[in-house]
């Protein structure tokens, strides 16, 4: 029971020293990783020759460069189903990762509707105002002429005139404001399609393409010259699709705060409202790395992690930082895995062996 004892206490340490460890400077966290080491080395030879069976676990967990390391004999290895493999060498275009969500144009059709509306009132205004204007210097010129033109009928013709001219400056108003009304949320090039009913918000209104509105996160920005950038509504990058760049957007993400972008894509299965996965060109040089099955990924304190092998029985976890997930794996920008044998499958179990020691035997309970 003793022995148990001090595993658990052992155990705390442990879970306590890993975040320890990364709030101490560098010469004081060496130091304290050499004193971990030393100290779970030497509890767990000391449990090699325990009459419980922790000899197993001992020769099983072990520290190794400051970390723990599970090792496990061959035969273990064949029975566990553990297969190990060299990753593929990839190179990927540098990307970052954005949201972008499906815009509802129906504003744009409610302002192109009343803008019609306007336009006609205006054409039929300077219809009546060219007729009165024509009429009006047709009594002035018979009135200078021959005097057979009353001042008043001249009088009346100039009024006609005059209203005429205001109903037209009226209407040109009213277009105005639909305009700057409509610019409060939408750009100037997209009021401009929607205002002469360009090829490009046709294909808006069919359905055949659709607008998006991209978010930066926190303070990035959009790399100047950007003309296209991909996106997909089920997150797999593999199956994204282009979308083109338009122009800054006026409005926001409720739920992201960030500069904001309009793009228009092909439609396709996309809807109104849906919430997209977006991936921005950060650098067209191409980033160095290797491919990896997402058999081989586990999750560890909401963290991705590999288990490379050392040697024959050797195995250590390593966390993974630039990475993208994908539809024929994980690309993992950190060449120093291309040399290196990593668990295919098998993980899992290799995770559950590496906590075993900390956990107590039954034959311990007295």
């Amino acid at each position: 029971m003793k022995f148990i004892t001090e595993i658990l206490i052992l155990a705390l340490i442990v879970i306590i020293s890993a975040f320890a460890i990364g709030l101490l400077p560098g010469g004081e966290n060496q130091g304290y990783a050499e004193r971990l080491h030393n100290l779970i080395n030497a509890r767990l030879t000391s449990a090699t020759g325990d009459d419980n069976g922790d000899d197993d676990v001992s020769a099983r967990v072990e520290m190794t460069g400051g970390i723990l390391a599970v090792r496990l004999p061959d035969n273990v290895r064949q029975q566990a189903g553990i297969v190990t493999g060299l990753p593929e060498r990839t190179e990927q275009i540098q990307e970052f990762h954005v949201f972008g969500k499906v815009i509802d144009i129906q504003p744009l059709l409610v302002f192109r509707s009343g803008y019609n509306t306007v336009l006609s009132g205006k054409k039929i205004a300077e219809a009546a105002l060219l007729a009165s204007q024509q009429e009006y210097e047709r009594l002035r010129i018979l009135h200078e002429e021959a005097s057979n033109i009353s001042d008043r009928q001249l009088e009346e013709a100039k009024a006609r005139w005059l209203t005429d001219s205001a109903r037209v400056q009226a209407e040109r108003q009213k277009m105005e404001d639909l305009r700057n009304e409509a610019m409060q949320n939408w750009n100037t090039e997209i009021v401009n399609w929607a205002q002469e009913d360009a090829e490009i918000f046709r294909r808006l209104r069919s359905h055949e393409e659709i607008l998006v509105l991209v978010t930066m996160g926190g303070d990035q920005q959009l790399p100047p010259g950007t003309e296209k950038i991909m996106l997909s509504h089920s997150g797999d990058r593999e199956t994204a699709q282009e979308a083109y760049y338009i122009a800054p957007a006026t409005m926001t993400d409720s739920l992201i705060q960030g500069e904001t972008y309009y793009f228009h894509t092909r439609a396709e299965n996309l809807r109104v409202g849906m919430r997209l996965d977006v991936w921005v060109t950060e650098d067209k040089t191409l980033a160095q790395g290797v491919t990896i099955p997402a058999s081989a990924v586990i999750w560890y304190v909401d963290k991705p992690w590999v288990y490379i092998q050392r040697d024959d029985d050797t195995f250590v976890r390593q966390v993974l930082t630039r990475y993208r997930e994908g539809r024929e794996g994980w690309f993992v920008e950190d060449e120093t895995l291309a040399d290196a044998r990593i668990v295919l499958q098998g993980g899992q179990m290799l995770l559950s062996e590496e906590f075993r020691w900390s956990i107590p035997d039954e034959d311990d309970n007295p």
